[in-house]
């Protein structure tokens, strides 16, 4: 045991060394690896470090060599510019635009898929913003980026002008020829966003109509929306912003040929939005574009998109339809062309009075982008939805029909047939309305235009009535005439050969939509307001003008314009005559009535239905198509009494509940008003408080033939003297004719004829008045008389007549007499005829010739009625086939085609 033990100690003891002498060499190797990873490291540093030496010497020696770059292209710039072809900022000046939509929330979005996107539809648009540096286009650009995408999903992109320098364009300089291979590139990729269904938004100066013009091109070449934005501010107001401080460096010579210093700016001439960026939010501005999109097509949806509601300033122009435009410029058609030619030989539908007032509508733009009477599909889209789908604007507005109706052997004749003309049936011949007329038995040059029939559908009157007016009686004065039109309606686009005229004194007053953008745009106001009206105006409607004006004053604005639009179109038999009601408007308009606001009074062409909050619509479209930004409603407008006078057919203030909530007008800013009623106490006109409705009074149209007839006046303030001595000569002038007449004529809805009533006290004036406006009006197309310049207060002297052609087709005279009848109501006794009114075209022996000075009227309805008609604008275009023997005893006839050279 004692060895045993021995031997295990020593044992023990030898182990205890192994391990120690184990441990210690694992430690030494240890060390030495450590300090050999140390040794390595270190050297890594001094490799990392060097490598940030030579990183850092490279950049250096490349921003030395981009420094040396740009000089060398500043400096061939500056020759270049020596030469005249550089108009841009320098490279220099190009900076980033960041924008508002991070790149994460695309892709989010994009996988979102459906649930997103339906919220709005969209449908590829490009939206060109152009304007000088400092505008505020690329600021405005990202707002609207920001609400499609982020609030409602809509897919869109935008195209900087200086963000596209960084790579798409970064081997352009600033030449003549690389600005314009730039703006090329700029639109062809916004033509791609756009064919894949992107909202495409380009903020570039782009300062050329030429370069915009090819960016246009580029879009509708390939049938794709494109919206011209133009972003206007002054070279001062852009000057005072200068964020890049560009202006100053022009100023100092540092920059030169800077468009707005420099170098000009091309402002466009028709772009479809104008924004005024001055004292207006960027939520407002952008909301000028969304509008536009929306009324373009770009966005569609229940209602209309909004970045928040407009309190301010509207400042967005009207929608030009640029490329639904009728094809041919009235003012230019003169002379027979090779559709004209064609037409001569072609059968031809006879056009009544409220068939012609709807060509007219159509095609001169104001129901744009309607082309042509209504097919089936356009019908019953606006019967049911008050709109009209279009392949480039998606749906656009537009709550009243326009349809042709024909009779049943009409639409037998048709069968087969593809085009056909539109001729007037004449006066006293609508009822031939509808009816078909053989090609040989056409005169040449009688047609208005071409139908190019797409379609002839069944004439469901029952459902027509019903869904315009909203009631079935058929004693509605316009539901009548539709139950006697024709059985069928015929459908399709139209191509216009002359303009309509209605030779009765007042056609220089019958701007058409573009005129009127044009009048406006010369009296230079910052906002448009439309008053319509078919009445004579007491001092309550003056009133709801001026408060408006002097609202819209207090709301910033500096040079707001009344655009006073009476309708000119059929009215019932006991609503005042157009004539009178021009001569009663310019009477109160020179009368200072409306105090220094500066007024543009031009008639809106349209017929009348009396179909409340449905017509109402219409009406407020119609007048933003001609460039109006506001429009005032009232109570009841378009309304009528029950056929029983139980009351009003409408609510009071449907109208404008319907009128505020309509598709298609988010352009248009809607502003509401009470009735105006006479305030016995303060002896004026006052907005009605019904807390004070003893004090009030209402002055009705029968209550005014009451003071007529009797020889009094209304109250004192109630509407201007001289407007109550025409309006009172009227009223008294269908007493004096009803008490010599034992037997009425029956009451009736033809347009009047000045020929029936009694001349104007005053000769006929300019059709644009404006207080404080010395521009010449806007004159009537070729072969109308031509209006004198406008004055600077309201004039009184008639544009002078242009003699009628001397080359009109012969045609075998007419009797000179007219056919005998009883005095219509409206028609005060005459024992010697009465003269032309002063600005009604003299005829010369070869020109249609003037009717018979028989003050009786045997004309129809536009839809087929064949009773004699009293009430009602505008006088129906006779054809040059029955031309009368001019003779100096007798007045000019009803308006008639413009002779053919």
């Amino acid at each position: 045991e004692i060895l045993i033990s021995a031997h295990d100690i020593a044992y023990t003891n030898e182990c205890e060394e192994r391990v120690e002498l184990s441990t210690h060499s694992v430690l030494v190797s240890c060390e030495a690896r450590e300090s050999e990873l140390r040794t390595f490291l270190d050297g890594a540093d001094q490799s990392l470090h060097l490598l940030r030496t030579q990183l850092s010497q490279q950049n250096v020696s490349l921003h030395r060599q981009c420094d040396n770059l740009l000089q060398h292209l500043q400096t061939q710039s500056s020759a270049s510019t020596k030469d005249g072809d550089n108009s841009a900022v320098t490279t220099n000046e190009v900076f980033w635009s960041a924008g508002a939509v991070p790149r994460g929330h695309r892709g989010r979005l994009y996988a979102a898929g459906a649930t997103e996107l339906g919220k709005v539809g969209s449908k590829g648009t490009t939206v060109w913003l152009t304007g000088l540096s400092a505008s505020g286009k690329s600021t405005i650009a990202a707002e609207v980026e920001r609400y499609l995408f982020m609030d409602a999903g809509i897919p869109c992109y935008r195209l900087d002008g200086d963000n596209v320098r960084f790579g798409l364009s970064k081997d352009l300089g600033f030449s003549k020829r690389d600005r314009d291979e730039n703006i090329r590139r700029v639109a062809e990729v916004a033509r791609l966003f756009s064919d894949a269904g992107f909202i495409t938004l380009v903020s570039a100066i782009s300062p050329y109509r030429a370069e915009r013009k090819m960016a246009r091109d580029i879009h509708e070449s390939a049938g794709l929306g494109f919206i011209e934005v133009y972003v206007n501010v002054t070279v001062e107001e852009a000057e005072a912003r200068d964020p890049k401080g560009l202006y100053a460096k022009a100023r100092a010579g540092e920059i030169l040929n800077f468009t707005g210093i420099s170098s000009p700016y091309e402002a466009p001439d028709e772009a479809e939005v104008v924004i005024r960026n001055t004292d207006i939010s960027v939520e407002e501005a952008a909301q000028k574009v969304l509008d536009a999109l929306h009324n373009f097509g770009g966005l569609w949806s229940k209602d209309n998109v909004k970045v928040k509601t407009i309190t301010n300033k509207n400042n967005c122009e009207v929608p030009h339809f640029r490329t639904l435009e009728p094809p041919t410029p009235f003012d230019e058609v003169d002379k027979l062309s090779e559709e004209e030619s064609l037409a001569n030989e072609m059968e031809a539908i006879y056009l009544g009075t409220i068939d012609m007032q709807y060509l007219q509508v159509i095609s001169e733009g104001w129901a744009g982008p309607l082309l042509g009477f209504m097919n089936k599909s356009e019908y019953l889209q606006s019967l049911h939805f008050s709109s009209v789908r279009t392949d480039h604007f998606g749906d656009v507005s537009q709550s009243v029909p326009l349809v042709l109706p024909i009779t049943s052997e009409t639409e037998k004749a048709l069968r087969g047939v593809s085009r056909v003309a539109l001729v007037p049936a004449g006066e006293g011949k609508d009822s031939l309305a509808g009816s078909l007329l053989p090609a040989s038995k056409r005169q040449r040059g009688d047609a208005l235009a071409i139908l190019e029939i797409s379609e002839v559908f069944e004439h469901r009157k029952e459902e027509r009535i019903a869904r315009t007016f909203g009631d079935c009686d058929e004693k509605h004065p316009h539901a009548a005439l539709i139950k006697k039109s024709g059985d069928y309606l015929v459908g399709g686009r139209i191509v216009p050969l002359r303009r309509v005229k209605w030779e009765d004194g007042l056609d220089a007053y019958r701007l058409t939509p573009a005129e009127l953008r044009k009048r406006f745009a010369a009296e230079k106001p910052d906002v448009v307001f439309a008053f319509q009206t078919r009445n004579p105006i007491h001092n309550g409607h003056a009133l709801l003008m001026k408060e408006t004006y002097s609202r819209l004053k207090k709301e910033g604005f500096k040079h707001p314009l009344l655009y006073l639009s009476p309708l000119g179109g059929w009215t019932k038999d006991d609503d005042v005559p157009l004539k009178v009601r021009i001569e009663q408007h310019e009477a109160i308009i020179k009368n200072k009535v409306f105090g220094d606001m500066p007024v543009v009074l031009s008639i809106f062409p349209s017929p009348m239905l009396y179909a409340g909050p449905r017509e109402v619509v219409w009406h407020a479209k119609a007048r933003m198509r001609a460039g109006a930004d506001a429009f005032i409603v009232g109570r009841d407008p378009a309304g009528i009494k029950k056929s029983d006078k139980s009351g009003d057919l409408y609510d009071a203030d449907d109208g404008k509940q319907v009128l505020a909530q309509a598709p298609g007008l988010g352009c248009l800013r809607i502003l509401p008003f009470e009735v105006a009623a006479y305030n016995k106490v303060t002896r004026r006109m006052e907005l009605y408080d019904e807390a004070k409705k003893d004090d009030f009074i209402f002055i009705s149209g029968t209550k005014m033939r009451e003071y007529a007839r009797k020889g009094e006046t209304p109250p004192a303030g109630f509407m201007d003297p001289e407007g109550w001595k025409i309006v009172a000569k009227y009223y008294a002038s269908l007493s004096a004719n009803a008490e010599l007449s034992p037997s009425p004529a029956p009451s009736t809805f033809s347009p009047q004829s000045p020929a029936t009533k009694e001349p104007s006290s005053s000769s006929a004036p300019s059709p644009t008045t404006s207080p404080t406006s010395t521009s010449s009006p806007t004159t009537a197309p070729k072969g109308t008389p031509a209006p004198t310049p406008a004055p600077t207060t309201a004039p009184t002297a008639a544009p002078k007549a242009t003699p009628a052609p001397t080359t009109a087709p012969k045609a075998t005279p007419a009797p000179t007499t007219a056919p005998k009848s009883t005095p219509a109501p409206t028609t005060a006794p005459k024992t010697t005829p009465t003269p032309p009114p002063q600005g009604a075209a003299t005829p010369s022996p070869s020109s249609s010739a003037p009717a018979s000075s028989t003050s009786s009227k045997s004309s129809t309805t536009s839809e087929g009625t064949g009773t004699e008609q009293r009430g009602g604008e505008g006088r129906v275009p006779t054809t040059p086939s029955t031309p009368l023997p001019s003779s100096p005893s007798t007045p000019r006839p009803s308006p008639s085609l413009p002779e053919s050279p």
